[in-house]
């Protein structure tokens, strides 16, 4: 009995669940939001993507001072106040590992756990997880929003995602962000492979 790798990944997202609960899963939404601003989709994916690079260019056994991480996205665009909910919802979630007493003081160095580079580097492109986590993440375009809502169905749950897919493509192009750390264009490519994949199989 083989158990396609979308409906086991589902399986850990949802537990006993109908829908994703993030109070719930021990799997984190990405793209969750502290304020009304299409940017902080990214801040999460972003910083844990910098911290890794500048972990894995380092000599500190991967940890990046803090002073760092907030002078990057700052850079980008990002306020003081945007970066610390990023850092402290990373460290609530396990995704990084801090060495402070203060997550986000100067004084405070960070990096990336095997969860948070997992997240970030293969979660994020898959079809299960963005479905999952679209219905907990805030729409903020009307338009998209009538789209994301709750379904049951696999074909259903394809276009859920196709359609999430397309509102972070917005957002991403929306933002102007450039960087080498994380690219979403690419993330949105695999998922949009994955997502006729699986669409090609469930219709066969």
């Amino acid at each position: 009995y083989t158990i396609p790798i979308h409906e086991f990944l589902r399986a850990i997202l949802l537990g006993d669940y109908l829908d994703y609960d993030p109070t719930q899963s021990p799997i984190v939404n990405l793209f969750d939001l502290d304020s009304a601003n299409s940017n902080e989709h990214f801040l999460l994916p972003l910083l844990l993507a910098e911290i890794q690079r500048q972990g894995e260019q380092g000599l500190e056994e991967g940890f990046v001072s803090v002073d760092e991480v907030f002078d990057y996205l700052q850079s980008i665009g990002f306020s003081p106040a945007q970066v610390v909910w990023g850092i402290e919802r990373g460290v609530a979630r396990n995704l990084l590992e801090a060495v402070g007493a203060d997550a986000t003081s100067s004084s405070t160095s960070v990096r990336i756990s095997s969860v948070g580079a997992y997240t970030v580097r293969k979660l994020a492109s898959m079809f299960t997880y963005l479905d999952s986590v679209s219905v907990d993440t805030p729409i903020l375009d009307q338009a998209m929003r009538g789209l994301i809502h709750d379904v049951r169905t696999l074909n259903d749950r394809l276009d859920r995602a196709s359609a999430f897919r397309v509102y972070l493509d917005k957002a991403w192009v929306g933002s102007g962000f450039e960087t080498s750390a994380f690219d979403w264009s690419s993330r949105s490519d695999a998922l949009r492979a994955e997502i006729e994949q699986v669409r090609a199989r469930g219709n066969n």
